[in-house]
């Protein structure tokens, strides 16, 4: 069963790539690149939330879609970690770990298509890895 869909708009952005370190005190912080938090705060005003079918019961399958403006090579894993954090940020679910959250890849089947015009993350959220 497909509980919901949710559609993050424009181009993905990574967390961990390109960090900031900034010194507060004797501490020192380490922010994410800028590109993710406007990324981030784009999809906090604009995200696309499908209304649910029903409770989510956990573990809940993740299916990516990751539609880029072009065909450059990038990390895909990295790509869907900031997405679990703003579905988590977004009170979509308790907790991105294992026993929460299951993202699922299916061989012979990227998870990524090419819109030069509409680039955007779509989450699929089901009871079953099909």
């Amino acid at each position: 069963m497909i509980y919901q869909t949710i559609i993050m708009p424009g181009i993905t952005r990574v967390k961990k790539n390109s960090r900031r370190l900034f010194a507060r005190g004797k501490y020192i912080t380490n922010l994410p690149s800028k590109a993710y938090e406007e990324w981030a705060e784009n999809v906090k005003k604009n995200i696309l939330i499908g209304k649910l079918s029903e409770p989510l019961k956990f573990p809940v399958f993740a299916h990516f879609l990751i539609v880029r403006p072009d065909k450059r090579k990038f990390d895909l894993s990295n790509m869907i970690e900031g997405a679990q954090d703003l579905m988590q940020a977004a009170l979509i679910i308790p907790d991105d770990d294992y026993k929460t959250l299951i993202p699922v890849f299916h061989s012979g089947y990227s998870g990524v298509e090419i819109d030069k015009q509409s680039p955007r993350l779509v989450i699929t959220l089901t009871d079953e890895s099909f």
